[in-house]
């Protein structure tokens, strides 16, 4: 979120509405935006000041949570540094998988009888990363003991696995489902092996369609995958093979994401020194989601977010759905992020900080936020584009802003360029709006903040001089 003020004074965001407009053109899926302006939408936390950090932590925890509620645990390591990947942190050791998993639990004991841990249950549990199926098998077990043991999962929680198809052999699979997984991510991106060793994965076409089978096979568990179109070389043959390869293998549902290129990442490195080709343009990219939109169509797929697809009622997706919103997010592991009602949190990225922290009981946050007083709504705001619509009659009426006249003139001009339709206070995203959403997302909330911080201003200009 840039910065509101110019000097001392406030910047009105009326005197500058085409900062917010779409560009119109005959082909606005492609023209809408330059680029893409964040890889999630959201607004900039304020953080306390690092000397207050853990004291503010500590009055956290003794509140109830106010919403719903995931868990997510990272486990940092990789076996190998996929090129596009801006998550690689540390390489994977055997021997580092007993000592990193115990202090991930030592981690979460910390916590164990805090309120903001046991006021309400869990909805859903993630594992991610780096690679948490790299962990050994004994290890995984534990820590699945210990979350059952420590955090209140509801009945019903979708705990997910992510993981790499080279780690998921009959033994792993096996304890996986033994300590109450049911859900399995897997980051196949590609079937095409060649497009995926140049990418830095190992796996070939074969074994992936294999292990999937095989796992498919204990009948426990909703498997989705992950398939990503934009790289390099990527052509629409290779990216249409992909999706039927998918559709074939019967998942409960899977992603077509969109790649960002990060510039600190090996891809992004090697495209900027020439080394590799470019990742696709916008133009092109375009066309790659409309196809997918065609083809899950065509296979009767249901659509859960822009970028989710639904085949069976097993695939509920409901940690994606909590972690773009507004809901709390109990965090652990080196480099996890999380959340309690609004107030953001990072654990300690450095390995061996976080191990030294930990052993000496203490939860090694890097710093923590200040929620906005409008978290809420904005945190809403996400979720809804995510999901490729916004009703913003409801929020208008839940938070007591006047929403849709605040907003108007920029839902006039989306609608005309193309990327928007409105519907008595409902807005709904076209197929080139949900190709931009998070643009979209994003200026919506840098306007109304905006606006909502000006007219405050105005109030108490206004009391001032009375």
């Amino acid at each position: 979120m840039e910065t509101f003020h110019k000097g001392m004074e406030l910047i009105n965001p009326k005197d500058n509405m085409s900062k917010y407009f779409v560009n119109e053109s005959d082909n606005v899926i492609v023209n809408a935006f330059e680029k893409k302006t964040a890889v999630h939408a959201g607004l900039m936390d304020k953080f306390a000041p690092a000397e207050k950090t853990q004291s503010i932590l500590q009055e956290v925890l003794k509140q109830e949570r106010n919403n719903k509620t995931a868990a997510y645990i990272h486990v940092p390591f990789c076996e190998t540094h996929c090129l596009y990947c801006g998550f690689y942190n540390q390489p994977y050791r055997k021997e580092q998988s007993r000592i990193f998993t115990d202090t991930l639990i030592k981690e979460i004991m910390l916590w164990k009888d805090t309120k903001a841990l046991n006021s309400k249950p869990v909805n859903a549990l993630y594992f991610g990363g780096g690679t948490p199926t790299a962990l050994e098998v004994e290890d995984i077990k534990r820590i699945l003991k210990t979350v059952h043991e420590v955090l209140p999962l509801a009945n019903d929680c979708e705990i997910t696995m992510e993981g790499r198809i080279s780690n998921m052999t009959k033994e792993k699979v096996e304890a996986y489902l033994e300590g109450g997984v049911n859900r399995f991510s897997l980051g196949v991106q590609s079937f095409n092996t060649d497009l995926r060793r140049s990418m830095g994965r190992r796996s070939d076409r074969d074994t992936i369609i294999e292990r999937i089978n095989m796992m498919k096979s204990y009948n426990q568990s909703a498997i989705v995958l992950d398939l990503i179109y934009g790289f390099p070389n990527q052509t629409m043959d290779i990216w249409v093979d992909d999706i039927k390869t998918a559709q074939s293998l019967e998942l409960d549902g899977f992603d077509c994401y969109q790649l960002n290129v990060l510039p600190n990442t090996p891809l992004g490195k090697r495209i900027a020194d020439g080394s590799i080709n470019p990742a696709l343009d916008v133009k092109t990219k375009t066309e790659f989601f409309l196809k997918s939109i065609e083809l899950m169509e065509e296979a009767l797929y249901r659509r859960l977010s822009v970028n989710h697809w639904q085949r069976t009622t097993r695939e509920r997706n409901i940690y994606n759905q909590f972690a773009r919103g507004y809901a709390s997010c109990l965090s652990f592991g080196a480099g996890a992020g999380g959340n309690i009602n609004g107030y953001s949190y990072m654990i300690l990225r450095d390995y061996k900080g976080y191990i030294e922290a930990v052993n000496h009981g203490i939860k090694p946050i890097m710093g923590i936020s200040i929620p906005d007083k409008d978290y809420a709504l904005y945190k809403e705001i996400a979720e809804s584009f995510e999901n490729g619509w916004l009703d913003l009659k409801r929020l208008e009426n839940k938070y007591n802003y006047p929403l849709i006249s605040m907003t108007k003139d920029i839902l006039d001009q989306w609608e005309k360029a193309g990327v928007i339709m409105q519907q008595s206070g409902k807005i709904i995203l076209t197929k080139a709006g949900q190709f931009w959403f998070v643009n979209l997302s994003q200026l919506l909330q840098e306007f109304i903040k905006l606006t909502m911080m000006f007219n405050e201003k105005d109030v108490c200009m206004t009391v001032t001089a009375g």
